[in-house]
């Protein structure tokens, strides 16, 4: 951490210079009137250190532990964080000794891009991170150039998305009454409302309003490592109220019921695992995995359901607003550049979406019985 704020008042301040085996620490604490005002101490101490320090001889692993320190003492999200560390490696195991101020764009391609050990989207991020590391240590007159700039970087393909086809939705769906309310519920609710799989497993009873068929999303439950951590939305769009079809909002009644049977009680969480416990995140992802196998389904992700999800709304005619707000996207654009393949000021609410998502069902030619919990064939 950069900034240690210890009350209202004072503060921490932390520069961290060298290698991890020789990093040395600066500490000063200070009083101050606000969060810029220790925001603007911070930098002095930092340049003062820096001077100070040589910087000039900050390795680059010296430098990446520095830049992600300072991102996450700014509030940077964890996972945001866990995944800057994770990408750092790849950097430090190839040039993390290096003096930074020495690092050549020949070094960096010899040894990140040209030795074809990483996919043109790891090798893309991977640079990101280290040029973004340069950027703010060029800022603070740490460093005079950015050996990223002149990295040649391989082309990115375009990821495949998969989605299922009307058909293959309808077999989806039959083959989830035989799976735990809970799995069923969770494939649902990305498959008909389009929400993500941190979204799915954040949603709490208190967020969910049975008058209105509402879920608000406001936050998502991911796996950091082999920590578990509950952040809020990705971006301020993914912060959003989402409509729940009947079908679906009577299926959660009845998982909602069920948790409350428990004998040792239930988690705040809608999704669980067969203790009562927050399913964990990875269970979705390696039970669709059996569960489309033993079931004779093609085999999708469970964030294909959303990609799914995407592709009826926009055979149901939606217009594109619409479907990037209910999808929580930042922008159009976003939605534009994820689905060019399948699409060439909203019109209406999302509860206009729940109801397209439950004419689905109805044109799958059931009906659910939630008084009696079954379901029936519907008769032609």
């Amino acid at each position: 951490m950069a900034i240690q704020y210890i009350d209202k008042k004072k503060a921490r301040l932390i520069v961290s210079i060298g290698s991890r085996e020789r990093k040395q620490r600066y500490t000063k604490t200070i009083t101050y009137s606000g969060k810029r005002d220790a925001e603007r101490q911070y930098q002095e101490f930092k340049r003062q250190v820096l001077n100070e320090g040589k910087p000039e001889s900050i390795t680059v692993e010296g430098l990446l532990n520095w830049y992600i320190d300072s991102m996450e003492a700014m509030g940077a999200r964890d996972t945001t964080i866990y995944g800057y560390r994770s990408t750092a490696k790849r950097i430090i195991l190839a040039c993390g000794k290096v003096k930074a101020s020495e690092l050549t764009s020949y070094r960096l391609e010899k040894e990140i891009v040209l030795k074809r050990k990483y996919s043109p989207k790891t090798i893309k991020n991977t640079i990101s991170l280290l040029s973004s590391a340069y950027k703010k240590a060029i800022s603070v007159g740490m460093l005079n150039s950015n050996p990223c700039e002149k990295v040649q970087q391989p082309k990115q393909k375009k990821p495949e998305i998969t989605i299922l086809s009307p058909q293959e939705i309808h077999s989806f769906v039959e083959a989830l009454d035989n799976e735990s309310k809970d799995f069923r519920v969770a494939c649902e609710l990305a498959l008909f409302c389009g929400l993500r799989r941190s979204e799915v497993l954040g949603i709490t009873e208190a967020s969910i309003s049975d008058v209105s068929n509402v879920i608000m999303i406001t936050q998502g439950r991911h796996r950091i490592g082999k920590a578990e951590s509950v952040t809020e939305t990705k971006t301020e769009k993914s912060r959003r109220a989402v409509a729940i079809p009947p079908t679906i909002m009577a299926h959660i009644r009845e998982l909602i019921k069920e948790h409350h049977s428990y004998k040792y009680g239930c988690s705040d969480f809608l999704i669980q695992d067969e203790f009562g416990e927050p399913m964990k995140p990875n269970y979705l992802t390696q039970h669709i995995a059996h569960f489309e196998k033993n079931n004779n389904l093609p085999r999708v992700s469970f964030h294909s359901l959303r990609h799914s999800h995407a592709s009826m709304l926009n055979a149901s005619g939606v217009d594109i607003a619409r479907i990037s707000a209910q999808l929580g996207h930042s922008t159009i654009g976003t939605t534009m550049n994820i689905y060019t393949h399948v699409f060439g000021s909203p019109l209406q609410s999302t509860q206009d979406i729940a109801k397209q998502m439950e004419s689905h069902f109805e044109e799958m030619g059931h009906k659910w019985d939630t008084q009696s919990k079954t379901k029936t064939a519907e008769t032609q």
